[in-house]
């Protein structure tokens, strides 16, 4: 989650609008619906991380993409 955040902040801040990310590189790459793209931008995830709450979720969506 807080991968794609970040990507989408960086490509934001270059005009780059979101849907435009998702297309090109959020689905192509984590195959992921845009609903649930838009779940998670709208998730606290670094605040989260710091918590500890996320941290298995985390690591599973790592170990699904290799």
């Amino acid at each position: 989650m807080v991968e794609i955040q970040d990507l989408v902040l960086e490509r934001k801040r270059h005009g780059i609008t979101q849907l435009h990310v998702y297309k090109t590189e959020i689905y192509p790459r984590f195959f992921i619906s845009y609903a649930t793209f838009n779940r998670y931008l709208s998730y606290p995830a670094k605040q989260e991380l710091k918590k500890g709450r996320i941290k298995k979720a985390a690591e599973e969506i790592e170990n699904f993409q290799r």
